[in-house]
């Protein structure tokens, strides 16, 4: 009996007190009052809660949730993605093993952090990552045309020529992939600690999460668990006069910095598939008179200008990514005190 006991102990290498939540927050207090909740709710309780807030939102927050899961609070000003993820990570102690890096719009199912670390002890030991199973909104469309034209491919978690990657949502079962998301991952704390996050003065660090994680499941496993699932309520948070030409510019320049920073990966597949989305959203939005769409081609339109501009003045792919640094205290619109 105590041999069999041993073994079974050796074979579980984690428990869920081994893993730690970070979460960078920044004027959500709904949208994290229902991850909270979510925690909450799990059938197995996390060892620690890691909460760094942008601004000042989430106080009312955390003072209705003290007690009842293990959340510490940190502020990180001023505000963005990665700077608060780093700060977060600057919290971790010795006892922290597994990092649970969540978006704050968030909602986990209630068994999904059991089977997170359920399935840990069943990959290989060298495992760098694993993201949940993200099971709302629509699945990615994987038609013969689009799959013709460079859109997608057969399965999800690919990375393609052009910077494009497939979806690692709405798996039936658990898969390898190539890459993982930002905000909604479980990763080894070794692996955070050796691959610092270098910081970048943008609002929205759309493709943060490839530039980080692809470069690691070039050498690491990296898995999606089916069977962790959870959902991911987003939502935007720009001016909503220009965040349409906003998103359009900014997504385009972080994927041509992906693409120029993996030697492997292909600009001019890159500008090929950008020309046919855009020529394709652009056609769309004049039919329907939908200037949403319009506008984000827009803002694409624009970073084209700003990278074809770029190749003159020798900046940098990482330079293009660089946005002017705003008041310190966002109001409640995710707007500058100063604007």
């Amino acid at each position: 009996m105590g041999v069999a006991a041993a073994e079974v102990s050796e074979k579980k290498k984690y428990v869920s007190t081994d893993l730690t939540v970070l979460i960078p927050t920044l004027n959500r207090p709904a949208k994290l009052t229902c991850l909270f909740e979510s925690i909450e709710a799990q059938s197995e309780r996390v060892g620690r809660i890691i909460l760094v807030d942008g601004a000042e939102s989430a106080q009312a927050v955390i003072l209705d949730f003290a007690g009842r899961i293990p959340v510490e609070y940190f502020r990180c000003i001023p505000p963005s993605q990665i700077r608060q993820r780093n700060h977060g990570l600057a919290q971790l102690q010795a006892r922290d093993r597994l990092i649970a890096l969540l978006d704050d719009d968030m909602v986990l199912e209630p068994e999904a952090m059991r089977e997170m670390v359920r399935f840990w002890n069943t990959v290989e030991p060298e495992t760098a990552g694993v993201c949940f199973n993200i099971v709302n909104g629509e699945p990615e469309r994987r038609t013969f045309l689009r799959r013709l034209v460079g859109f997608t491919a057969s399965r999800g978690g690919l990375v393609l020529r052009s910077g494009i990657s497939t979806p690692v949502s709405h798996v039936k079962e658990s898969i390898r992939t190539q890459w993982l998301p930002g905000g909604a991952t479980v990763w080894r704390k070794e692996i955070l600690l050796g691959h610092p996050h270098q910081e970048v003065s943008s609002r929205w660090a759309i493709a943060e999460d490839l530039i980080f994680s692809y470069p690691i499941g070039k050498r690491l496993p990296l898995y999606v668990c089916a069977t962790a699932r959870a959902r991911h309520e987003h939502v935007y948070d720009q001016r909503p006069d220009k965040q349409h030409w906003y998103h359009g510019r900014t997504q385009t320049l972080w994927l041509y910095h992906f693409v120029s920073t993996n030697r492997e990966l292909s600009k001019a597949s890159f500008f090929w598939t950008l020309g046919l989305r855009m020529a394709g959203k652009l056609l769309r939005g004049v039919m329907r008179r939908d200037r949403k769409s319009v506008e984000f081609v827009r803002g694409q339109a624009g970073a084209v200008w700003a990278i074809l501009q770029s190749l003159i003045t020798k900046r940098t792919s990482r330079d293009l990514l660089q946005e002017p640094v705003e008041h310190p205290i966002i109001d409640r619109q995710g707007r500058s005190a100063a604007e």
